[in-house]
């Protein structure tokens, strides 16, 4: 899974799911990090990794809300007042 075991991504949804706030989680899309947050929103992405001089590579994010808070919050433009 990375540098954080199942134990960790575990307590941090756990963390998450208490908040009486909004947030926005990005981390890497895997099975198991679907499975473990699979209490929040969901919404995938394709970013291009570049490390060192390697070869860039796609790779697939999730970004992870609470419930609802899509739906909750109308992103604002740049220029909209209020």
């Amino acid at each position: 899974m990375g540098a954080f075991g199942r134990e960790e991504f575990a307590r941090l949804a756990e963390v998450l799911a208490a908040l009486r706030g909004s947030f926005v989680l990005s981390i890497n899309d895997t099975p198991e990090v679907r499975r473990i947050f699979s209490a929040f929103d969901q919404a995938e992405v394709e970013l291009t990794y570049t490390v060192g001089n390697g070869a860039p590579k796609a790779v697939g994010e999730l970004i992870i809300t609470p419930p609802g808070m899509k739906r909750r919050e109308k992103a604002r433009g740049l220029f909209d007042e209020g």
